[in-house]
This record gives structure tokens, sequence and C-alpha cells, in this order.
């Protein structure tokens, strides 16, 4: 695919809305088959089939009741292929989803997540937001009934009041709280209770002050991560359109964010990665299409974003396994209804289409765009560089740190959110500059310990059921636990040890070269050495994802370099050569 190198090779606002519908339409049966359709069945409304049909697991997963939006735009929408409009038997299955989700909320409004009485703050947030749209547009089309009217009300306004209870201790996950501050707008919007709009403009007001207003970038766990970023944008997108025309909301928070996320969107339309805080190769369209008559940044970003769909540049519905499915196909639905009868918006060319270079020094960033490659550096995660051609549109290359393992089969890697301050670069921050001719970026970063099996054991499963439904429905108790022993551990934890890579990314005319300098490896403490390009090294269940990027010719495959570093000679090289990053004869230590 050739890069997106004019706005006559990107989607126009029509394209893109015949785009939605027809990834809607091809999804609609996948999301029909997850919902127990059967009305003579106990389950009756459950989506997570898994529960209902497998019988697998001993819960069912509130956060795929999110589907019941989808399919209230089914059916109450008209669209080229939807042959479910005003069907009936859709209604009673929409119907029977909000039922089930009355059913199975705890009395203190929370429902089940990841594991039974989790009490998640996130686990009530998505549902309720989502809950409340698809209720807007049945109520709008008149169909829902008196008795269910009530019940499905006051099982939102629990889980408002829970959000107005609770908070997110795990770690500050801004996508989270802006879609918190959507469900207690929406379920505002439906019952006219203070507390919910006091407590959504709390919500509001925290993700703004950890964002940062010199550079636009959304906390995430502790950094910027441009994918997750495009999941808040859906949702501070959707809290826009509670708010009046003049919000400073959208000057202070929304318009920096695009802005600052434009520079992600990659010369194949995909966006993020592993340069990001939490290695989200993700893209959710809606935020884009309903900023884009009000930013011509969200109208480029909606355009390449589209035509990285079409073209299979990105994860998309088919890509993604039930759990990110369900919040994907939201965001098409979204997406659809906000292009309908749209005419064209003013755009920008995107920054891949300038020559530039740029540095964030908070997120730990810095992008170099030539007249040949695109280049994303991370110096927080450690240096990580992904490198793209412009006359093709595709990655040329991505180097993602390293992974070691010992003699004793434990495994540290330099892939890790250190905010590990980067030099070389402090000219170019705040805005973009020229060119200079040579420029080079150095990084030092630790190996840091990886927990490497994440899976669980029968006697972990066995002990953390057993904790859930005993001690564990103590809130408090819960709530510690999720932050010390899960997030603690699998996504927070940093370990570090006494290996050490001084890394230096030059740009030069004659193109780019990595130079890696190890301290601290000797080869009788080695197992293993390995370096990577697509990999990750927390828990993230949304990385990892397939993306085409990964079968070029001549990525990095984790060949071993156990015996390439050691006393001697610890430096690795690299170099751009024929369009593909070449791992050149280590030279010996300088030292």
């Amino acid at each position: 695919m050739p890069a997106l190198a004019t706005g006559e090779q990107q989607m126009n606002v029509a394209k893109r809305h015949a785009l939605y519908c027809e990834r809607l339409v091809a999804a609609a049966p996948r999301i029909f088959s997850q919902l127990d359709r059967d009305p003579f069945s106990s389950t009756y409304g459950s989506f997570d089939r898994e529960y209902w049909a497998w019988a697998t697991k001993d819960f069912s997963n509130t956060d795929l009741q999110r589907a019941i939006y989808a399919l209230a735009v089914l059916y109450t929408t008209p669209f080229a292929g939807n042959r479910w409009h005003r069907m009936p038997r859709l209604l009673d299955w929409t119907m029977a989803g909000f039922e089930f989700l009355c059913r199975i909320q705890h009395r203190n409004g929370s429902f089940d997540h990841h594991y039974p009485n989790e009490f998640s703050f996130v686990g009530v947030a998505f549902p309720v937001f989502e809950a409340a749209e698809a209720f807007r547009l049945l109520d709008q089309a008149g169909v829902i009934p008196d008795g269910r009217r009530a019940r499905w009300i006051e099982m939102m306004v629990r889980g408002a009041d829970f959000l107005c209870a609770r908070d997110e201790l795990h770690g500050f996950i801004s996508n989270h709280r802006a879609g918190a501050a959507c469900a207690l707008r929406a379920v505002h919007r439906i019952t006219g209770t203070g507390r919910f709009l006091r407590r959504a403009e709390e919500l509001i007001d925290s993700v703004r002050t950890q964002a940062s207003s010199a550079e636009g970038w959304i906390n995430e766990y502790g950094g910027a991560d441009p994918g997750y970023q495009t999941l808040a944008t859906h949702f501070l997108a959707n809290y826009l359109q509670f708010e009046p025309p003049d919000s400073p909301l959208f000057e202070s928070l929304v318009a920096p964010s695009v802005r600052f996320l434009q520079y992600f969107v990659h010369p194949d339309g995909s966006i993020g990665g592993e340069y990001g805080s939490r290695n989200c190769p993700l893209y959710f369209p809606a935020g884009f299409e309903l900023l884009a008559d009000r930013l011509p940044e969200a109208e480029s970003i909606a355009a390449a974003g589209a035509t990285a769909l079409a073209g299979s540049h990105t994860p998309a519905l088919a890509d993604t396994d039930i759990r990110n499915f369900v919040p994907l196909l939201s965001s098409y639905a979204l997406a659809l209804r906000a292009t309908m009868a749209k005419g064209a918006n003013p755009s920008v060319d995107l920054p891949h289409q300038r020559q530039f270079e740029r540095h964030w020094p908070d997120a730990g960033l810095y992008v170099r765009s030539d007249a040949t490659h695109y280049t994303i550096v991370g110096p927080s995660k450690g240096g990580v560089v992904k490198c793209w051609d412009k006359t093709t549109g595709q990655l040329a290359f991505s180097h993602a740190g390293y992974m070691l393992q010992d003699r004793r089969r434990r495994r540290f890697s330099t892939q890790f959110l250190t905010r590990a301050p980067a030099s070389g670069a402090n000219d170019c921050v705040g805005e973009e500059k020229p060119l200079q001719k040579e420029r080079v970026l150095r990084v030092r970063q630790r190996f840091y310990s990886v927990v490497h099996n994440r899976t669980a054991s029968q006697f972990r499963f066995l002990a953390f059921r057993a904790f859930t439904f005993t001690v564990g429905r103590n809130v408090t108790l819960a709530d510690w636990v999720k932050r010390t022993l899960i997030t603690g551990v699998f996504i927070h934890r940093r370990r570090p040890t006494e290996f050490t890579v001084h890394r230096a990314v030059a740009f030069t005319t004659d193109g780019i070269a990595i130079t890696d300098e190890f301290s601290g490896l000797h080869p009788a403490h080695i197992g293993s050495l390995r370096a990577g390009d697509i990999f990750a090294t927390i828990y993230m269940a949304s990385a990892k994802y397939y993306r085409t990027q990964e079968c070029i010719d001549d990525v990095l495959s984790g060949d071993e370099l156990r015996d390439a570093v050691g006393p001697g000679h610890n430096v690795l090289r690299y170099a751009l050569r024929d369009g593909r990053l070449r791992l050149l004869t280590q030279n010996s230590s300088t030292g």
C-alpha cells in the first residue's frame, strides 16, 4: 500500500460511512451468535457465549453487554444493507440484553467484569454508558414498554451511584475515567440527578489534570499511548455532546489530544504500538468522526484511519477477540451514525506528509519525517524505534528492545515504560523544526525483570476463586488485591538489574543507524539474548493483535545474540540497508 500522500488517496465522509455500514452489517451475525437468543433459557440476554453456551466460566462478563448499543443502532437506524432495521425479533433480543444486565447487577450497583465480585469501576462505566445510549435510541423510537422502562432506569441509576461512591485505584487510566464521566452524564440526561453531573465533571477534571497540557497526551497507566488515546477520544468526543458548543473542555483537552495524535498516524494509516505506554495498536474511529466538522486534524485522522481499516493495515473487527470486538463494534456503530448525511469537512496534511522533526520530552517520544522515511523513537520505552518507508507506506523496520534470559531461565527486558530522558533533541521541543542533517538521540535503559508466566495455574485459579467468594467480597480488600497483587505485579512492577543498554539512534545523510552498548553482561550469566520487533513485557491484553506489519521481510526474528556481547565486544550496530534494518558485525568495546 502506498503512503497516504494526498487527500485523494484517503476516504471522504461518504466512503467512510459506507465502510462503517459494510463492517457493521458483516459483524452483526457474529454478535448475534454471541447472544443467548433462546427465550426459554435462564441466561437469555447474555452476550458471553463462553458462559452460557460452553459453560466454561462461572460468571457472565458484563462488559460484553455493551453490544446492546450496536443492536439498538441496527434496530433504529436505516442504512445500506441493514436488513434488521425495525425487525421485531431484534428488538426482543435488545430488550433481553437489558433484562439480563438488570439481573446480574450486584446490590452495590457493580457488575462482574474479569472475575466474580470484582466490583470493577470500568466494569460499570462502559456498560452503563452504552446501555444509556441504547436506551435513548429505543426511547426515541417509542418502543420501550412502561414496565421495563422503570427497571432499566433503576439499573442505570444504581450503576451511576456506584461510580459516585467508588473510584479506580489500581492505576490512572484516562479512557476508563472518561467513559465513566460519559455514563454519568448519560444517566443525568435521563434522570436529571445533580450528583451524577457533579461526579462526571470531577472525573473529566481528573483526566484534564493528569493530561500533559503542554504536549497534548492523555495519561494511560503513567504515560502516553496513542492507541488507547483513540479510545479516550471516543469518550471525550461523546462527552462534548453533553456540553455547550463553547465548552472550555474542547480547547483545554480534546483539541490538544487530537493534535498530538496526528503525529502517531503512520504512513500506512495505522496508529500506536510498542512505543506507547500500553503497546496498544487499536484504532477507535467514532471520536474523530464526531469531531471532524470542528477539527481539521480529526477529519484527516478519520480519513487515514478508515483507509487503514479498509486496507487491513490496522487491527479491525475481524482481527480481535470478543473482548475488543464489542467495544470496537460500538465505535463503528457510533461512527456510522456520526457520518450520516454529512458533507465534506476541511482537512490538513498529516505530519507524515511533511518534513520536520519534533520531540515530546514528557511523553518520551520523538518523530523525524524526512523525504523517504517516517521514524518514531520512544525513549520512554527504552528507545523503541519504528520506521516507515514513505514510498511504499510499509513498515521498514521496528526495534522494540531486547529480551534476556539468564541461566536460571529468568527473563529481563529493556522494553518497559520508565520515562527515561533522552538527550540530543532539546532543540526541537514544542513544535516542528526543520530537519537537521545529523541528529543523534541517546537514551540509557536498564534491563528489568519480566513476569513471564501470567497464565492461571489450577492452584492459582482455585486460590483466587476462594478469595473472590469469601473475604474478597469486601470492596476495599478487593481493590487492594487488584492494585497490589494484580496490576502491581503484572503492569506496574519495575525490578531493575545491573544490565544496561546505552542506545544511540543516529540520523545522517547516509540513513539511520542504531548503536547499542551493553554494560554488566557476561556470557556466563546469559542463557539467551534476543532482539524483537513486536513484543510486550507487561500484561496488556489489548497489545499484540495481528498487524500486517509483522509480515514484512527481514524483520528482527529473535536471532540469538548471546555470543555477540560480553567482555571485549559489548557493542551491537544496526543500519538501514536496502530498505531494512541490518545487524552489522559487532565492534569491540570502546572502553
